[in-house]
């Protein structure tokens, strides 16, 4: 508990693992005795809102963020997709996302009772000088910048594995990973502890993607012309994205309430086929990806060790099965840890073992740019 950690001599005692999401990121600390523990908010969420908000004394972040009324959501956005408005005219993303940072290493203080002085960050794939611009803004220690993949393989730990398939030291796997506005799948290699991304696919299709067309799709159903920025979609919105991730994983069917042109409110019940139907593109997406990726690398189904999931959309009923069945003779994909948090956890180990903060050996990471 914080009130245990609340000597600042335990600093180096612990070492920070930050997942930077676009919409959200998620918390992980990890001991001298490798134990990795995550951090949630007030809420008990793991995910946490990449969100500011620009006041007259300044910008705040996160939770207190959440509540003002000229909230700026994803404020790093543009930074990975400059087609989009800057958020802020009078700070660019890199400012805007730099408080976010901020914000999240004060997240980590309170948990700790001490605020950490290493954090390795995750980063996606295809990352930009200007998100290492924002990480040094926000004055972070970023011991080392590792992409997404990486991570997730350092979590399982398969810097010290050696192929089950071959007597070969070097294994191959792919990492699915599908958060809440992109989908990034990645071939990687890992020869005596070197990791080497050799492909990845990419698209900015996520879990709003699918809680998107689950609310067209009712829309339809029901003969509702609504646009995106009518109040009325939005609550359809928020209550679908609510089944998605919350009665439809574990039921078969969920409840809603749709306010209709007329002002009245009527039940409407949402089904687990629904949902099927609306992660379709986001399946294709991953499943066109995985072919592709085997393809470019000339690399048949039955090598690959590993199918690694992260992200909160790869949680959602039957996403596993559709990964598998992409390519005859691939494995089971792996879930053993919690796809929303195993970025972090990796990203932990990994600020750890850098600094001397656990016992662990450390590994090589070699980061290719891929097309």
């Amino acid at each position: 508990s914080s009130s245990v950690l609340s000597s600042a001599k335990l600093s180096s005692k612990y070492a920070l693992g930050i997942d930077l999401g676009t919409m959200f990121s998620c918390l992980a600390v990890c001991g001298w005795d490798n134990k990795v523990e995550v951090i949630r908010d007030s809420f008990g969420s793991v995910s946490l809102p990449n969100a500011v908000a620009i006041t007259p004394t300044g910008i705040i972040a996160g939770e207190e963020a959440l509540s003002h009324p000229d909230v700026i959501l994803s404020p790093g956005a543009q930074i990975n997709d400059p087609s989009l408005p800057q958020p802020s005219a009078k700070y660019n993303a890199e400012e805007l996302l730099s408080v976010s940072v901020r914000g999240m290493v004060t997240n980590a203080e309170q948990f700790l009772g001490f605020r950490p002085k290493n954090a390795v960050v995750s980063v996606p794939p295809y990352f930009s000088q200007r998100t290492k611009d924002a990480i040094a803004i926000s004055e972070l220690n970023a011991t080392r910048l590792v992409n997404k993949p990486t991570c997730v393989a350092l979590a399982y730990g398969l810097q010290g594995r050696s192929s089950t398939i071959s007597k070969s030291t070097t294994m191959r796997f792919i990492v699915v990973d599908s958060g809440a506005t992109s989908s990034t799948v990645s071939l990687m290699e890992v020869d005596d502890g070197v990791f080497e991304l050799l492909a990845t696919q990419h698209c900015s299709k996520g879990g709003n993607t699918i809680t998107d067309n689950l609310t067209q799709i009712l829309c339809e159903k029901l003969k509702l012309h609504l646009s995106s920025s009518d109040h009325k979609w939005k609550s359809l919105w928020k209550q679908c994205e609510d089944a998605k991730t919350h009665q439809l994983n574990t039921e078969f069917r969920a409840q809603l309430s749709v306010e209709f042109e007329d002002g009245q409110f009527i039940p409407f019940e949402l089904s687990r086929i629904g949902l099927q139907e609306a992660s379709k593109e986001v399946i294709h997406f991953i499943q066109t990806s995985i072919n592709n990726v085997l393809q470019q690398t000339s690399t048949q189904p039955s090598d690959i060790e590993y199918i690694l999931l992260s992200g909160g959309s790869t949680l959602l009923p039957g996403f596993s099965e559709y990964i598998q069945d992409s390519a005859t003779g691939l494995p089971k994909p792996k879930m053993d840890i919690d796809p929303r948090v195993v970025i972090a956890h990796g990203a932990a180990q990994q600020c750890a073992s850098l600094t001397g903060t656990s016992s662990q050996i450390s590994c090589d990471i070699l980061r290719l740019v891929v097309t």
